[in-house]
């Protein structure tokens, strides 16, 4: 996976779930390079950790999937986890025919393009393994050659979007995320995760395993953690006397 320099190379991805204050409540090191199959394992051992349910959850979009916001949706519990256009969604920062600026309309399940053209569907896309289960309905548009701006919009004859059967989970996570209430939930997350890192890295200094396979640097990383949260807990106990 990617190094903080740049480079590629063998790495161990550490995931940490944090209270407020700053104390490591869940920990595990995966070896896959993204974070999107982690959130549900994290979520779990936190909750048999604090022998309690977990309701409200902050990540980064690097925990943006999907399925995930489909097992925080049937798990009742909410989310405030952007997806990786959402910084673009949140300044409109899309050109003119970007599929973003395509308006959905559910009654009549069509879109409307910047011209006021629709786009009906035009084929049901399913995933072939057992893995993860996903259907996609591409939109079609019919009269694109009419179009003078067709060749700003496409280079197909005709303009397609695919769309995700479970979008509207998306579109839930950026009304939660646009209002004040939930960026506000999710800045809290730069404080109470982000601060941790940098602490078990440079103040603590652990920035390389001394260990090797999975299973022994999933203990050493435990041990990393224990350091932080020992001094972190002297540090609340100090300041509450």
């Amino acid at each position: 996976m990617k190094s903080g320099n740049g480079r590629i190379d063998a790495n161990y991805n550490c995931q940490i779930a944090t209270s407020e204050n700053q104390l490591i409540v869940g920990s595990d090191v995966i070896i896959e390079a993204n974070d999107r199959d982690a959130l549900q394992p994290m979520v779990e051992v936190v909750e048999e950790t604090l022998e309690e349910p977990i309701k409200e959850i902050a990540a980064d979009s690097g925990y943006s999937s999907y399925d995930n916001y489909e097992y925080l949706a049937k798990n009742n519990k909410t989310g405030y986890i952007p997806d990786q256009n959402f910084k673009k969604a949140q300044k409109q920062q899309y050109h003119t025919y970007h599929e973003e600026n395509f308006k959905y309309d559910r009654n009549k399940d069509s879109y409307l393009c910047p011209e006021g053209k629709a786009l009906t569907p035009h084929k049901i896309r399913r995933s072939n393994t057992s893995y993860r289960k996903w259907r996609q309905t591409i939109y079609k548009a019919s009269d694109c050659q009419a179009c003078r701006n067709r060749r700003l919009c496409t280079k197909q004859p005709q303009r397609t979007i695919v769309r995700e059967d479970r979008r509207i989970l998306l579109d839930q996570m950026r009304e939660r995320l646009f209002s004040p209430e939930g960026r506000g939930k999710y800045k809290k997350r730069l404080y109470a995760t982000e601060p941790v890192f940098g602490n078990i890295k440079h103040n603590l200094g652990y920035r390389y395993f001394l260990l090797r396979t999975l299973k022994k640097v999933k203990g050493e990383f435990k041990l990393m953690c224990i350091g932080h949260n020992l001094k972190k807990m002297h540090c609340l106990i100090a300041l509450s006397a």
